[in-house]
């Protein structure tokens, strides 16, 4: 038995080692996969802005229907300008693919 603050020292399976290697899974490749991912979905930008439309209209009523110091008011307006990013985001969706590549990159 080690005595206290000796460090552990464990051996891993030979098995796991292979699958944890580095070049047989690319662990370090996450942002270009998300990246890589992303760009085949060509019909995201009308689902960013109907669902930014949905959210806005939804959020707007929930908004302006509710008495002034209620919790739903406040979820309300946190809707409301979420679908309106999303408006923004739907209708000029190749410029923010840009911004999010230069950002990941």
């Amino acid at each position: 038995m080690p005595s206290i603050g000796a460090p552990i020292v464990r051996e891993l399976s030979p098995a796991l080692v292979s699958i944890l290697s580095v070049d047989s899974l690319q662990l370090l490749s996450v942002q270009e996969d998300i990246a890589h991912s992303l760009s085949y979905l060509a019909g995201l930008g009308s689902i960013f802005y109907y669902a930014g439309f949905i959210l806005a209209v939804f959020g707007f009523m929930a908004w302006q229907m509710n008495k002034v110091n209620s919790y739903y008011r406040g979820w309300g307006k946190r809707f409301c300008l979420m679908g309106g990013l999303f408006i923004i985001i739907g209708s000029n969706y190749g410029g923010f693919m840009r911004l999010l590549y230069y950002v990941v990159d």
